[in-house]
């Protein structure tokens, strides 16, 4: 019941700009933890609500926006 996207484009149209989970409410994310192709942790956060875009990854690392890429995740529910 808990789904995660394949794709965010950041491109600021509000649609699909920021990777997070949705599904039931009374779940959460215990962990997070994105990882670009070379396997640095990009973006990392704990107990995240489901549901919740303003706590999701905007593509971002260090305040600067990534290049278009692929990227790895572990999410622990």
């Amino acid at each position: 019941d808990v789904y995660a996207p394949n794709v965010i484009s950041v491109n600021g149209d509000q649609v699909n700009d920021r990777f997070y989970f949705t599904g039931p409410d009374d779940y959460r994310l215990s962990r997070l933890r994105i990882f670009d192709r070379w396997g640095n942790m990009v973006f990392e956060i704990q107990n995240m609500a489901l549901n919740d875009p303003t706590a999701g990854w905007d593509g971002s690392y260090r305040g600067k926006l990534l290049n278009p890429g692929v990227f790895a995740y572990v999410a622990e529910i």
